[in-house]
């Protein structure tokens, strides 16, 4: 009894999303898979619209407004966080799509074949594909999910945002709310944005939008 309740338990601790997918239903799961797929989609349109915008067909409007998203000037950064958050999101995706379609495994006869372990391959101080996916298995959902919203800067005026904010919540994360620090790092950035040409010229259109009427009174 007590070997089988520790087998269980070291299951469990290998994989954290084990019992909880045995019980549950695909239905679980689709909503969040729904979630991250969007995410891929967003992610894999700002990366086109920033590589496009060093053309001169480029929508030079649309990369001011990623630049604004992501509070910089620098192409190389938004391009590796957007970078980074598709490698994560395609990660995850796979791992739903397994948790969703799993079903009970079937019964192994007595006369199953044993295990060969592959040869390991050489130590070359890089991570694998294999560890990198293992290690975001063992990380709850939900705070996988987070961290792709925050490395594709979305904020809660984002209709992504209210798309994943239960889904984080609902599978052990936190949303990422913006923080006193990531205020100051705005405010901080604020002025070498506003010197671009093109990152002005959409805040002075975006603000004029709200803006009163010649002559009205104050609102």
């Amino acid at each position: 009894m007590f070997t089988d309740a520790t087998s269980a338990v070291q299951a469990e601790e290998a994989d954290p999303d084990r019992n909880r997918a045995d019980e549950a239903t695909p239905g679980r799961f689709g909503g969040v898979l729904l979630v991250v797929r969007a995410l891929i989609d967003f992610g894999r349109q700002m990366l086109a619209t920033v590589r496009q915008g060093s053309n001169d067909g480029g929508d030079r409007a649309a990369v001011a407004g990623i630049k604004l998203r992501f509070r910089t000037l620098d192409v190389a950064s938004i391009v590796a966080r957007i970078t980074r958050a598709l490698a994560l999101a395609a990660t995850l995706e796979t791992r739903l799509e397994k948790l969703a379609a799993r079903v009970p495994a079937e019964p192994e006869s007595d006369d199953r074949q044993p295990r060969v372990r592959a040869a390991k391959a050489a130590d070359d101080g890089l991570p694998t594909a294999a560890a990198i996916a293992k290690r975001l298995r063992q990380r709850p959902i939900g705070v996988v999910l987070a961290e792709i919203c925050r490395e594709l800067g979305i904020m809660p005026s984002d209709p992504l945002w209210q798309e994943a904010f239960l889904p984080i919540l609902t599978h052990g994360g936190r949303p990422p709310f913006p923080s006193e620090a990531d205020s100051e790092k705005r405010a901080a950035a604020f002025p070498a944005l506003y010197a671009d040409a093109d990152v002005r010229a959409v805040l002075e259109c975006y603000a004029q939008e709200y803006l009163p009427p010649s002559g009205a009174g104050p609102p």
